[in-house]
C-alpha cells in the first residue's frame, strides 16, 4: 500500500534533482523507480479493489478512492512506458511528456491517499496529531471506570471501523 506512494515520491525527488542540475544522459535510477512504482501501484489497485468489496465501507468515499487509485495505477504504468522512450535523456518530447505525467500521478496520489487515510483511520486523521489530546479526568470515588476511561478510548480509536454502520471483521463496539 505505501510502497508505490514512497516510490512515486522518491521518483519525484530524483527527477527534481535532475531538473535542477540540468542533467542529461542515461536515466537508470528513474527507469528503475518508474517501473517499480508502476508494478506496485497496479498490485495495490488490484488488492484495494478486492478489499473494497468488503462490507462496512462508506460507498461514495470508497468509489471515489477506488477511481483515484485506478487512475494512479494507470498513470504510473503510462509514466513508465513514456519514460522508456525518454530514458537516454536527450529526446525532448518524451522527456517533457514523462515529467507532465509525473506531476499528474503525484497530483492524483494526494487525494487518493487522503481518502484512503480517512476511510481506514477516520475523518480528520491527518490533522489529529496537531490537535491537543483531551485527558480523561480521574474517576470519582465509586464511579464506574469503564464509562470514564475505557469507552472514550474505544470511541476515539476503534469506533470508525467497529461502530455504527461499519462492522469490520463483524465486530461492533456499539
Amino acid at each position: 500500500l505505501h510502497l508505490p506512494i514512497g516510490l512515486l515520491a522518491g521518483l519525484g525527488m530524483v527527477e527534481l534533482v535532475a531538473v535542477l542540475r540540468r542533467a542529461r544522459g542515461p536515466r537508470p535510477v528513474q527507469a528503475v523507480l518508474a517501473w517499480m512504482a508502476a508494478a506496485t501501484a497496479l498490485l495495490t489497485a488490484v488488492t484495494g479493489w478486492t478489499l473494497g468489496h468488503e462490507k462496512g465501507w462508506e460507498d461514495s468515499v470508497l468509489q471515489t478512492h477506488m477511481r483515484l487509485g485506478i487512475a494512479v495505477a494507470g498513470t504510473a504504468v503510462l509514466l513508465a512506458v513514456v519514460h522508456h522512450g525518454a530514458r537516454d535523456g536527450t529526446r525532448r518530447g518524451p522527456l517533457i511528456a514523462y515529467r507532465v505525467l509525473l506531476l499528474a500521478v503525484l497530483g492524483l496520489l494526494v487525494p487518493a491517499g487522503h481518502l484512503g487515510a480517512e476511510m481506514t483511520h477516520g475523518e480528520g486523521f491527518i490533522l489529529a496529531p496537531l490537535r491537543p489530546r483531551s485527558e480523561a479526568p480521574p474517576p470519582a470515588a465509586g464511579a464506574p471506570t469503564f464509562a470514564r476511561l475505557i469507552a472514550p478510548i474505544f470511541k476515539e480509536r476503534c469506533a470508525t471501523c467497529h461502530g455504527g454502520e461499519r462492522k469490520k471483521g463483524d465486530l461492533s463496539l456499539d
